[in-house]
């Protein structure tokens, strides 16, 4: 009950676009492509390696996921997920202190984009499953049907 709760309050979202993500990820996937476009990467760099590439990583991510959650417990792929996902936050943000443009700082930038992209994927595709399994182990009365993205509109 307790991986629920936490499970809850981690996804809940403020809005149910499309676009918004669980917890810190917003900021890892909306703000650092900014600081990119700001600072080392033209808007056509950031759109193809941000647009299309990164989200052929989250796909990734989610497909690998669904084929975790058939071999192993839900509560061990979260918790080594979470300390990947927060190393690479911090990978992340180390390149925020880098200023200078330069073909190591661009390949670094479009790592981490696919990294965080591809353990956002993991992540959203883990939490809705135990969301759903949760929801499942409810009373009746409480069940939530249809989408998760239904459940965090209400």
């Amino acid at each position: 009950m307790l991986m629920c709760t936490l499970v809850l309050v981690i996804s809940r979202k403020p809005s149910c676009s499309a676009n918004s993500s669980p917890g810190c990820e917003q900021g890892a996937v909306t703000m650092f492509p900014l600081f990119l476009l700001d600072h080392h990467m033209t808007a056509r760099e950031l759109g193809f390696w941000n647009g299309v590439i990164a989200m052929g990583f989250s796909i990734g991510g989610s497909s690998l996921g669904g084929l975790l959650l058939t071999r192993f417990s839900i509560g061990a792929i979260m918790r080594r997920v979470f300390v990947l996902r927060t190393i690479s936050m911090v990978f992340q943000s180390s390149l925020l202190t880098v200023l200078e443009p330069s073909t190591l700082l661009k390949g670094l930038a479009v790592l981490s984009l696919s990294v965080q992209h591809f353990l956002g994927g993991l992540i959203t595709t883990l939490t809705f499953t135990t969301m759903m399994h949760c929801s499942q182990r409810a009373d009746e009365g409480i069940q939530v049907t249809g989408t998760p993205a239904s459940f965090c509109c209400l």
